[in-house]
């Protein structure tokens, strides 16, 4: 089951900024997170009980840091989260507790980032029950671009890439830990495919509880940027394991300039997926790779379930009517100007 939604923030860049606030909000929340960032005094502008415009100062006002703490506890309710277990406590909930360090128990803690995600946790499914999920069936696009990809392997087909630049000093450890914040929220990246349950029948999606960012660095002069970009293109995907349906590439170019490559497959990912992964890295960056807001936006398996759900009926009507006659014969295409 789902975790409710407690606070949506959509965040328009303006000018001037603003953020649009979808769900519960109260004025100690508003306070609380105000409280934790330079004065200001922003605009609140109340459309219904459950929606709010909050007009917010130029930069550099940290609006994404705002969100960051409107979709956290504060705006959810400390009084309706289970109580996090003593520090001391070991957690014995997670397997990367027991493995941490070698030792059989882990103490929870707030440091280590699977104790602090599933410490005391009563609403993630991995915690809230020993009884494993379900994997659902790859949706019908699925299926057809992964039938396209297997039948045509070494093409490069259904593979997409999005590269920027980056000036600066680029702290090595704190873009790593980013993007393991990145996989650790977003269950897209923990995705892979499963085996069939049996013979015969479509490959099946698992969400995994871990899975590591495939993060690889070329030192400068090591790598020509447009054999890097080939390269990555054509390079197999194993989608059975989880964290591999991305690769992220790091080249340095002189001048403390770097280029960063993100590929991908369209059987997980589009191009506007990257580029909210790109918005959400640049915040976890800023704030050195500690975890984002705990807001619970939809994710890949809610959008299965929406599929799942959805009555095929009246599409199949409208298809049966729009269709050509049965026994209708087709026009011959047209003669080729050449």
């Amino acid at each position: 089951m789902a975790r409710t939604v407690a606070m949506t923030v959509v965040l328009t860049p303006g000018p001037p900024t603003s953020l649009d606030l979808h769900g519960s909000l109260t004025p100690a929340a508003l306070t609380a997170a105000l409280a934790s960032l330079p004065p200001c005094t922003p605009t609140l502008h109340r459309h219904t009980d459950h929606h709010h415009t909050l007009t917010l100062p130029p930069p550099p006002f940290p609006a994404g840091r705002l969100s960051d703490l409107l979709t956290g506890a504060a705006a959810a309710g400390a009084e309706h989260r289970p109580a996090r277990e003593p520090a001391g406590t070991p957690c014995t909930r997670h397997p990367e507790c027991a493995r941490h360090h070698g030792r059989a128990t882990h103490p929870a803690c707030a440091h280590h980032p699977a104790c602090a995600t599933h410490a005391g946790c009563a609403t993630h499914p991995g915690c809230a029950t020993a009884e494993p999920e379900r994997p659902p069936p790859t949706t019908p696009l699925q299926r057809e671009i992964l039938l396209d990809a297997m039948t045509h392997p070494g093409a490069g087909l259904h593979v997409e890439q999005l590269h920027w630049r980056w000036y600066g000093p680029l702290d090595a450890r704190r873009f790593t830990a980013a993007w393991q914040t990145l996989h650790a929220g977003e269950a897209v990246l923990r995705t892979a495919l499963a085996r069939p349950a049996a013979p015969g029948t479509g490959p099946l999606i698992a969400v995994h509880p871990h899975a590591a960012a495939e993060l690889e660095r070329h030192p400068r002069g090591s790598e020509d940027w447009h054999a890097l970009l080939l390269s990555e293109r054509m390079r197999e995907f194993d989608l059975h394991r989880p964290g591999t349906a991305l690769r992220i590439a790091l080249l340095e170019e002189p001048g403390q300039v770097f280029r960063i490559l993100l590929t991908y497959h369209q059987a997980f990912l589009d191009g506007w997926s990257a580029r909210l992964l790109q918005r959400t890295l640049h915040r976890a960056y800023l704030a050195d790779g500690r975890p984002l807001g705990s807001e619970r936006r939809p994710d890949i398996r809610d959008h299965m379930h929406w599929l799942a759900r959805r009555d095929q009926a009246p599409a199949r009507v409208f298809w049966a009517r729009s269709g050509a006659p049965a026994g209708a014969a087709g026009l011959p295409g047209r003669p080729d100007p050449t």
